[in-house]
């Protein structure tokens, strides 16, 4: 640790302003420009020692730098106007978004021991997103609202035959408690039934340019020699590797139902609602294996298939205390949702058993999930460990789930998925007099994560000496399970992240009139990432892929804060 020395510095600036004009004569129509912009340099460096115990390591040093260069203008209007001949008000608003996100990073490294630079390819990455969109609201008496919108997104990570999407949608509410024979109830305060459909597009797919043929060069370190040069040295050019890439690629759409149910009893003391939605995703993205013989790479993006999610939302926000000096409040939500692929490309392909995804660390090309009709997605899909009688799981032994007396990917399995069969939160708010405490807490059921730290680093071969020099580092559960070598396929590592955690507690004191009458001076102090309680072994419960090999532990953060109002 101590031989080696690593530097980093960053700068970021933020900016937003808005204009807003409305026209003399015709107040209700409002004209607004808005521009923002989110620019960023990072530089890393350093050095390591002359004597430093990893080979090819020693004696060099490098430096690297980035910058990100994000634009936004939104340029929209919005006429809202009550007419009151009909008793309605009508809201329409439309506009355009134009959105440019810009990447520049370059590196370079010096070998002290042979006085060798090399200079990595620069990167220059660009994303252009554009937005058309138009919305219209009727409000009728106060009891009757209907919404309908209109999108066409454009994204420059298609090619322009798929590179727009166009995405409806609609919505319409009524407010049962307006109507005569609830009005003046004593018990119902608010009642509100409402029903929406959409349309939304995703094609975030992380890669910049997924579906245009790309090459990345070679490093000095990995160049062809085509021959000598008149005074007898080498002469080296560069190569080039073709990208993998899918032409075909076009917006993964998802069309959402939802029906639910708002409410408010004993004059809103008691507020909540409940709601069942329904999702369908078509042309589901998804990063694939790709057939052998076909493109560049072992992967690439696809439009593979469709996948349903529904579910129920239920939330309810209550006032157990609300008097003069004593307030409590309690809520919370809970969703239970179930996810399933219902469609996919080449399904049915004779012995077809769905994509393999999730690259894992550790091996070639490993992955970890599985994506098939009929199951959640991003299942993960591994043998099932055997166990002795002692419940020590066996090196190398799996269940022969066909029993065809041959261990081998027919006995794979899915085990559980990354995603909560039932997430929830509650939180509530206490105050007495000048003191006042709140609370968060939040959780999830039934999701698992592969752990991936311990099974690329939880056997005994990963800490032999590479060179003789020195032992790895490895896992201590490597203790628990006495593998030799990595076993990536077992369940074993497959674990149950369900959690609960306190995501904050505050807690204050006002004074008041402390400088003059109407001054008032608050003290606060709270903690974010209280504790977390799960049975997963790894660092923390929350992956959101569902494998664990590169997580950057949460904070646990303190803060002590005044505020003063005069």
């Amino acid at each position: 640790l101590y031989q080696k020395h690593n530097f980093g510095t960053s700068y970021r600036s933020l900016g937003n302003a808005q204009f807003d004009y409305k026209i003399h004569g015709f107040e209700d129509l409002k004209l607004v420009a808005n521009f923002g912009y989110d620019y960023s340099e990072g530089r890393s460096y350093g050095n390591t020692d002359i004597e430093y115990v990893v080979p090819g390591e020693a004696g060099n040093s490098y430096e690297n730098r980035n910058l990100n260069k994000n634009l936004v203008m939104d340029l929209y209007f919005n006429y809202n106007k009550l007419i009151e001949s009909l008793d309605t008000r009508v809201d329409f608003t439309g506009g355009y978004t134009w959105q440019d996100f810009r990447y520049l990073g370059s590196g370079s490294s010096y070998a002290f021991a042979n006085d060798f630079t090399t200079e990595s390819i620069p990167s220059n990455e660009r994303l252009n997103l554009q937005s058309f969109f138009g919305r219209a609201t009727f409000t009728i008496a106060d009891k009757f609202i209907l919404n309908g919108s209109m999108r066409a997104d454009g994204s420059s990570r298609f090619t322009e035959e798929n590179r727009w999407g166009y995405f409806p949608a609609g919505a319409a509410a009524y407010r049962i408690s307006e109507e005569s024979f609830l009005k003046d109830s004593k018990v119902v305060s608010d009642l509100k039934l409402r029903a929406s459909y959409g349309i939304t597009g995703q094609q975030d797919t992380g890669a910049r340019y997924p579906s245009i043929p790309l090459y990345a060069g070679s490093t000095e370190t990995a160049q062809y020699q085509i021959g000598y040069d008149a005074n007898g040295n080498p002469i080296y050019v560069s190569t080039y590797r073709p990208l993998s890439y899918n032409s075909d690629l076009k917006w993964e759409e998802t069309a959402t139902f939802n029906v639910g149910l708002d409410y408010g009893f004993f004059n809103n003391r008691i507020t909540g609602s409940v709601e069942y939605y329904e999702r369908k995703t078509t042309d589901l993205i998804v990063y694939a294996q790709n057939p052998q013989g076909v493109n560049f790479s072992n992967y690439a993006f696809y439009n593979i298939g469709d996948l349903k999610n529904q579910g129920v939302e239920i939330s309810v926000d209550t006032y157990p205390i609300r008097n003069d000096d004593m307030q409590w409040r309690v809520g919370g939500n809970f969703t239970f949702q179930k996810s399933e692929i219902t469609k996919l490309a080449n399904q049915a392909t004779p012995g077809f058993n769905g994509y393999n995804t999730g690259g894992i660390s550790g091996g070639v090309g490993t992955t970890i999930q599985n994506n098939q009709v009929g199951f959640w997605p991003y299942s993960f899909y591994v043998y099932e460990q055997a166990y002795n009688a002692e419940g020590q799981p066996l090196d190398g032994v799996y269940v022969d789930r066909n029993d065809d007396g041959i261990i081998n990917e027919q006995d794979k399995y899915r085990a559980h998925k990354p995603a909560p069969t039932a997430f929830y939160g509650f939180n509530t708010d206490f105050s007495y007099k000048n003191w006042w405490v709140s609370m968060s807490f939040r959780g999830s059921y039934g999701n698992y994560n592969y752990n991936n730290v311990f099974s690329n680093t939880g056997n005994a071969v990963t800490g032999l000496p590479s060179n003789g020099n020195y032992l790895n580092n490895i896992h201590s559960n490597a203790l628990e399970t006495n593998f030799v070598n990595p076993r990536y396929d077992s369940d074993y590592y497959v674990q149950n992240a369900s959690f609960l955690r306190m995501d904050n507690v505050t807690v204050g004191y006002t004074f008041n009139d402390v400088f003059d009458k109407g001054s008032t001076m608050r003290l606060t102090g709270a903690v974010q990432n209280v504790f977390v309680i799960t049975d997963y072994k790894g660092i923390d419960p929350e992956i959101s892929n569902g494998i664990d090999n590169n997580f950057y532990p949460r904070p646990r953060t303190f803060t002590l804060g005044l505020n003063v109002n005069f």
